[in-house]
């Protein structure tokens, strides 16, 4: 039990370092981990999945990073929103929100929810919301807030520098005709590096 939660602890960590969870995880070892570990009943719930509106998150990730000393900027929420979204893809095989994400030059943005905080410039957003966490899904909750704790120890421009390493963003970034970084895309993204050996 300790192997596996090491394993757990490894593997996120690996995760936001690199943007390569499941490089090198044989089928047995991630089968031990969704049936325990973070991801667990998270495939079982994919077809009962709540859509969110990417503010909602938004409001809930600001929140959380505030109640837990760790106020976020405009830059870091769009990147924190995109390493949510990734994780929900993973661990259930849905998106957790609905809204379009892009390639922006300092890596993956939910426009909408840019242009609601933009006016705090690269400033902490100073807007907290404690109705935030209602309606979002106990669960989907839990999802959020493992990914936010693992991304807790990388700075901004760590997480910046992470995402432009991953293919869905460089796709997107590098595409003359659009610069949305697709559904698509980012389950390639994770099929790709879950086959990796």
């Amino acid at each position: 039990m300790k192997v596996v939660q090491c394993l757990e602890k490894k593997i996120l960590m690996l995760f936001v370092k690199y943007g390569k969870i499941l490089m090198d995880i044989s089928d047995k070892i991630l089968q031990k981990l969704q049936s325990r570990g973070k991801c667990e009943g998270a495939k079982e719930r994919r077809n009962h999945m709540k859509s969110y509106k990417a503010l909602q998150i938004a409001q809930y990730i600001i929140n959380h990073e505030f109640e837990n000393s760790r106020p976020v900027s405009n830059l870091r929420l769009q990147k924190l929103l995109y390493y949510v979204q990734l994780y929900f893809l993973m661990c259930t095989g849905q998106p957790c929100f609905s809204d379009r994400v892009e390639a922006w030059d300092f890596g993956p943005v939910v426009p909408n929810v840019y242009h609601q905080y933009k006016r705090f410039g690269s400033m902490i957003i100073q807007e907290v919301n404690d109705q935030a966490e209602n309606g979002l899904d106990t669960d989907d909750r839990q999802l959020i807030d493992q990914m936010l704790d693992k991304c807790s120890y990388k700075t901004t421009r760590e997480l910046v520098e992470i995402s432009h390493q991953q293919s869905p963003w460089r796709k997107a970034y590098n595409n003359p005709l659009s610069n949305e970084i697709t559904m698509n895309s980012i389950r390639e993204f994770i099929s790709k590096i879950s086959n990796a050996k």
